[in-house]
């Protein structure tokens, strides 16, 4: 069908694209459609930052803190709790253009996985003053345990700063990244200020019922572990522990021992005795402590320890 001419003029006098009749498949020829609004019904057409949030809804968080790092004070922490403290707020006061770094966190020793995907970081933010237009972006690094850091990626620009709202900006990492034994991930913020001018104050606000917090893709491990039925394996002899295993042991052949695997954060394993043999069934913890022990012990049938980690030794629940 021909372009409705008439529609067409109506639009131009109107400068509203709602008087606009399109009823035909329109080539944009690379251009952009800007500023949308939220998407409400199922056939809306969605902004970017709208898919950014969305894709990251199941993943994991990390809360912002504005307690300082015990092994690098300099850095705040990051938090996979919500934190139950007051809200608080960092700030940056420039007069010309650059990009300025106001404030930097750090996550746990985990060992965490960067999965590809997008990774979001929700926050709250405003000017205070100043006429220089502002935007915020963070950047990944991996800190290894000498202290050396190196950048994993870097988030694109959020809209202008200007009263306090709520702020979203994200990154897509399109490979995944593992990260070396003992190093840590950082998160960093930066402003940046888009000319010069008079002195220009831009604060970040956290903690309290703010939760800005830094959202990354749940890893296909974890989803399994939390949606799937855990792995049960029944063994006859000497046996090295995976993360969610359940260990039945059959010791009628003789002593059998189980060996933990290094404590990870929120790990569980269960180990029972499935023979009625006087043989006893060892749970070593691998160099670390069961309980405040090394080892323990199973020598009764139908007994078992149900064994999760706090990210340095197990307990036993």
């Amino acid at each position: 069908m021909p372009l409705d001419v008439i529609s067409y003029l109506e639009a131009l006098k109107s400068r509203r694209l709602s008087n606009l009749i399109i009823d035909i498949d329109k080539n944009w020829d690379n251009k952009l459609i800007k500023n949308l609004g939220e998407p409400i019904d199922p056939h809306d057409a969605t902004r970017k930052i709208y898919v950014d949030v969305a894709t990251t809804g199941l993943g994991i968080n990390y809360y912002l803190l504005d307690a300082a790092d015990s092994e690098v004070p300099a850095y705040k922490q990051l938090s996979l709790t919500p934190p139950e403290l007051s809200e608080a707020y960092v700030e940056t006061v420039q007069n010309s253009a650059g990009d300025y770094e106001i404030a930097s966190w750090i996550a746990p020793t985990d060992g965490i996985s960067l999965k590809l995907g997008v990774y979001t970081l929700h926050l709250q933010a405003e000017k205070i003053s100043g006429n220089i237009d502002v935007r915020l972006f963070f950047r990944l690094y991996e800190r290894d345990s000498g202290g050396s850091e190196t950048l994993i990626a870097e988030s694109y620009l959020s809209d202008l700063i200007i009263d306090r709202r709520n702020v979203i900006v994200g990154l897509i990492l399109a490979h995944d990244h593992e990260m070396a034994e003992g190093s840590r991930l950082v998160l960093k913020v930066f402003a940046r200020y888009l000319s010069g001018g008079s002195s220009t104050t831009v604060r970040l606000y956290y903690q309290g019922a703010v939760r800005s917090r830094l959202a990354v893709p749940i890893a296909k491990e974890v989803l399994d572990a939390l949606y799937f039925s855990p792995k049960v394996v029944t063994v006859t002899s000497n046996y090295i522990a995976n993360y969610g295993d359940i260990v039945l042991v059959d010791a009628s052949g003789g002593a059998v021992t189980v060996t933990l695997p290094s404590p990870k954060a929120n790990a569980i394993i269960n180990v029972k005795k499935i023979d009625s043999s006087s043989n006893v069934i060892t749970i070593d913890g691998n160099g670390a402590n069961i309980d405040g022990q090394a080892s323990i012990q199973i020598t009764t049938q139908y007994e078992s320890y149900t064994l999760v980690s706090d990210g340095s030794n197990w307990w036993i629940i």
